[in-house]
């Protein structure tokens, strides 16, 4: 069976997803940052950002930049708003999510001034209490993350997002979290399980339910022992006209492959080293091999489409409508 070429240009990329530094405040259990693999990363590390905007001043038809990363709390790099000065001044919108206790109120104010209604802002909650909060988010606490939502409301409009991930600790929480959501004037309350299945030489984790629901993990052992599924796929950066940039200026299809430059930090084809061209054909050489990545098959792959599909993000407004989703980062309808 042919399969279409699957090819990503400058000029094709509508949204660009920024890991803008190798630093947080807190100690998540499941963050890529407790792993080995991270070790040898220097520390607080951050993109550069006239670089950065001339590789995005590169890409004419971009549309949206999602502020996430996978070891990154965006907030801290330490030209922030600057960069969303950039990103504004281009009218693209704005996808940030954030742990929520980083610097004063009047600094979360001021951001507030700066995006608007285009822009959804995420901040992770995780839990109705402090216990329940920091269990996960280790060295979080619940009470500043809501009262930075708080300050950062007050002056934007953009849309807010209360953000619950399901463990089996904090399962039985949601009637609360739906709760704490009208209570604390978010615009959306969302709950999506963990993606985390893998939990072998982690004691501590299963000792404490950091865990997903049983037949949610049992469902996963049973997709990946199962040797039906067709093992190509369709990039979902190459249909969503997606690519990713990580702090050390590294050019991928996603996320998810962002461990893939931590091994051999020197060899990184980067923005600093690198034509945009030779960027390119690095993510596009990724895409072409697609059929042989254990995580593209892991992460777009029919197994991934099949568990979301059963286990999709949920999400509620404060009509008290509700809706399932399966693209992470967008919301349904106030």
């Amino acid at each position: 069976m042919g399969r279409v070429k699957q090819v990503l240009r400058p000029e094709d990329i509508e949204s660009i997803e920024l890991g803008l530094i190798n630093k947080c405040v807190l100690d998540c259990r499941l963050c890529l940052r407790q792993e080995s693999i991270t070790d040898n990363l220097e520390k607080d590390v951050a993109i550069n950002i006239k670089d950065l905007f001339i590789f995005m001043d590169q890409l004419p038809n971009l549309k949206q930049v999602d502020l996430v990363g996978s070891i990154s709390e965006p907030t801290l790099h330490k030209q922030f708003y600057d960069i969303i000065k950039y990103i504004k001044g281009r009218g693209l919108n704005i996808r940030l999510s954030t742990n929520g206790n980083t610097f004063s109120l009047r600094w979360w104010e001021n951001l507030g001034k700066l995006m608007d209604e285009h822009d959804i802002v995420r901040f992770a909650v995780d839990g109705s209490t402090q216990e329940i909060h920091s269990k996960y988010r280790v060295n979080g606490k619940l009470s500043k993350v809501l009262d930075c939502h708080t300050a950062f409301k007050k002056t934007s409009k953009s849309i807010t997002v209360l953000q619950n991930i399901l463990f089996i600790y904090n399962i039985d929480d949601q009637e609360n979290i739906r709760e704490l959501f009208m209570k604390e004037n978010f615009d959306i309350c969302e709950f999506t399980h963990t993606g985390g299945f893998d939990f072998e030489g982690t004691p501590s984790l299963i000792d404490d339910n950091i865990l997903p629901v049983k037949d949610l993990l049992s469902n996963y052992n049973k997709l990946t022992a199962n040797n039906k599924y067709d093992m190509n796929l369709d990039c979902n950066a190459f249909l969503g006209k997606y690519i990713y940039l990580n702090h050390l200026g590294c050019v991928l299809p996603c996320d998810d492959m962002e461990e893939t430059t931590f091994r051999d930090v020197d060899d990184n084809i980067t923005i600093y080293n690198n034509t945009v061209d030779e960027l390119f054909k690095h993510v596009n050489s990724i895409i072409s091999k697609r059929s042989f990545c254990k995580t593209c098959v892991e992460c777009c792959g029919q197994m991934h489409h099949d568990i979301r599909e059963e286990y999709p993000i949920m999400q509620y407004n404060r009509r008290g409508e509700s809706a399932a989703l399966y693209k992470f980062r967008e919301v349904i309808p106030l």
